[in-house]
């Protein structure tokens, strides 16, 4: 291959870096960098964090590879962020539904629960998997009591322990079928 000028290199090796450079740029990129020292020392200071490839006597084969190799962990922690995002977000918006269904106990609303509930326990089987069938359920049940004992301490309504219990058995009872039905989408729809 012919030598290339200063500029064409400089306009090569981002594509290099990116792992999208034919073997050929990427030939000439490595022949023109071990001649030239400025670019040698751009390369080294903008691209691989003062580590020379060249110094190395990596093929552009191993090259490409090892750029690609370390595309592929940055995109994997990528997605690792965001599903840690997405999860901190579900325990909020599972949090946060438990407790309006639960204030909806004693008023006219109470019937939405059959809604609230299952849907709580679908996003519970994303967050959890199978165990969302008797984590969300226990997370209900103690967020029940924690709401009238609070309402007891303040002397405000609460339900009596007979009622939290089997409030408590019915909304979890709805969130388990939420859990079942959110699984067995999962399973029916996953792919082959």
């Amino acid at each position: 291959m012919t030598k290339i000028t200063c500029d064409i290199c400089m306009d090569l090796m981002p594509l290099v870096r990116d792992g999208v450079a034919s073997e050929d740029s990427v030939t000439a990129v490595m022949n023109h960098i071990s001649d030239c020292e400025d670019c040698k020392k751009i390369y080294d200071e903008m691209y691989i964090n003062n580590k020379s490839i060249t110094e190395n006597n990596n093929t552009p084969q191993q090259i490409k590879s090892q750029q690609l190799n370390s595309q592929s962990i940055n995109i994997d922690k990528a997605a690792k962020k965001v599903e840690k995002k997405i999860n901190k977000y579900l325990g909020m918006i599972i949090m946060f539904g438990i407790f309006f269904g639960l204030s909806l106990t004693a008023s006219e609303e109470m019937f939405l629960n059959s809604f609230i509930m299952p849907i709580i326990g679908a996003f519970g089987y994303y967050l959890f998997r199978w165990k969302a069938a008797y984590t969300v359920p226990c997370i209900i049940v103690i967020s029940n009591f924690i709401i009238n004992g609070i309402g007891f301490l303040r002397g405000v309504e609460h339900l009596d322990i007979m009622s939290m219990v089997m409030w408590g058995s019915v909304y979890s009872l709805f969130a388990i079928i939420g859990t079942i039905i959110a699984g067995l989408l999962h399973f029916g729809l996953r792919k082959e």
